[in-house]
């Protein structure tokens, strides 16, 4: 609640892996009910809002969804802005962080995020034109190949669905269907293929309710032909080794990802996509 002010942006410029990179800060404050001090490190977990949510908390498990439907119709919300806003920063190489809130006067957050500066320098750079990508990015974002592809993203937590969702549209797919356990993930799999419109590529959570994702994949490929195929990659907050060769001896991906997806990783996967699509149609002809 109350209201928003964006702050000044702020820029300092450095090097990495040789392009020139803006480091880019916005600041934005509200009046609203802030934050206590004993809610602030809980504040960008999922399912937390103001005051009278705080109390349930949130990390994603099932028990915090079974509050969801109390916590909105208290506050008017979900309790995920957050979450998403943290996520999408992580994704293109930032952070989302809490400077400062005081209850009854407001808060102050600052969102952190690389650019790439173009040729022509940080002189001629502005704050309100389009000429700095995400440096997390090699890839145009405007690449019309990514708006041929069919994606299916399988994911149980809402969060998660968001963050990919919102990367899945800014690198120009526009095809994507989401669903939250495996059983699903299986019959639209099937339903693509049956429909004449096959998906090109599967993003399944390795951890879902009735079906997790490597069971999913193993049942997809039982089921469709295999010309018919997507590229499969599986998502997993799991980052160690250990579980990704787990992964690997279940159901052998194309690719996996590890949460919170960035969008040079995903990037890469879509890029995979697309040949893997141009080479089926290839061996149609």
């Amino acid at each position: 609640g109350g209201q928003n002010s964006g702050g000044p942006s702020q820029a300092g410029v450095a090097t990495a892996s040789g392009v020139e990179v803006i480091w880019m800060a916005v600041d934005v404050r509200d009046n609203g009910c802030g934050i206590a001090p004993d809610a602030q490190e809980r504040i960008f977990q999922p399912f937390t809002q103001g005051p009278s949510a705080l109390r349930y908390g949130g990390d994603g498990t099932h028990t915090d969804a079974e509050h969801h439907e109390h916590i909105t119709s208290e506050e008017h919300g979900t309790g995920l802005g957050l979450a998403i806003s943290r996520g999408l920063c992580v994704a293109l190489g930032g952070c989302l962080e809490l400077v400062s809130s005081q209850p009854g006067v407001g808060s102050h957050f600052r969102a952190t995020f690389p650019m790439r500066m173009p040729s022509e320098g940080v002189a001629h750079a502005t704050v309100s034109g389009a000429v700095a990508s995400p440096v997390s990015s090699g890839r145009s974002l405007d690449d019309e190949d990514f708006a041929q592809l069919r994606v299916l993203l399988a994911d149980d937590h809402p969060v998660n669905q968001e963050i990919v969702k919102r990367l899945l549209r800014k690198v120009g797919v526009k095809h994507v269907t989401v669903v939250s356990d495996g059983d699903v993930a299986v019959e639209a799999a099937m339903d693509g293929v049956s429909s004449g419109t096959p998906f090109d590529l599967l993003l399944l959570d390795v951890c879902m309710p009735r079906m997790d994702g490597p069971k999913a994949l193993n049942t997809i490929r039982g089921a469709i032909p295999a010309e018919n195929f997507p590229l499969a990659s599986m998502l997993t907050a799991n980052a160690m080794e250990g579980d990704k060769d787990a992964c690997f001896r279940r159901c052998q991906p194309d690719a996996y990802l590890t949460k919170p997806v960035r969008l040079s990783e995903l990037v890469e996967v879509l890029d995979r996509a697309f040949k893997h699509g141009i080479e089926k149609r290839d061996k149609a002809l």
